[in-house]
């Protein structure tokens, strides 16, 4: 089986240093990309509640791929963009409601003051506005980024 697999990668190998006009690895590496990005706009995919939940928990998709999808839908064979409209849905979904959380707590800090402190497990937290924003807006990573840093 070991053997097989060895095999597989040479021929992948050799075909990127015959189509690749730089580096053989860095076309392998974009054409795993572009197949992956293809991958999740299908219906399969894009219907799956886990994979979904993993986009709306990074946030959405990085800056370089949402580009990147955004192209596929518009420059290959993707059947449309739903599957990208739905994404996009979710996320802005997501954000309104971190807004309004955030608006919430903000309104029950005084408008002269700019930090509020709270009371979490017995000690006293100042939290000023930069804080509760960027606690408010954590994200994980892009899922399209945290595919390609699993592919060995």
């Amino acid at each position: 089986m070991e053997m097989i697999e060895k095999n597989i990668l040479t021929v992948k190998i050799l075909e990127g240093m015959e189509r690749s006009k730089g580096c053989p690895l860095c076309y392998l590496w974009a054409e795993c990309e572009e197949l992956y990005l293809k991958h999740i706009l299908t219906n399969e995919v894009v219907m799956d509640p886990a994979f979904r939940e993993k986009v709306i928990a990074a946030g959405g998709f990085c800056n370089h791929h949402a580009h990147m999808l955004y192209r596929a839908i518009h420059l290959s064979d993707v059947e449309d963009g739903l599957g990208y409209a739905l994404y996009m849905k979710d996320i802005i979904e997501k954000i309104i409601e971190q807004l309004c959380h955030l608006s919430t707590n903000l309104s029950n800090v005084s408008r002269s003051s700019k930090c509020k402190v709270l009371f979490h497990r017995g000690k006293r937290v100042l939290l000023t506005l930069n804080n509760m924003v960027r606690h408010k807006t954590r994200r994980r990573q892009c899922p399209v980024c945290e595919h390609l840093s699993t592919m060995n």
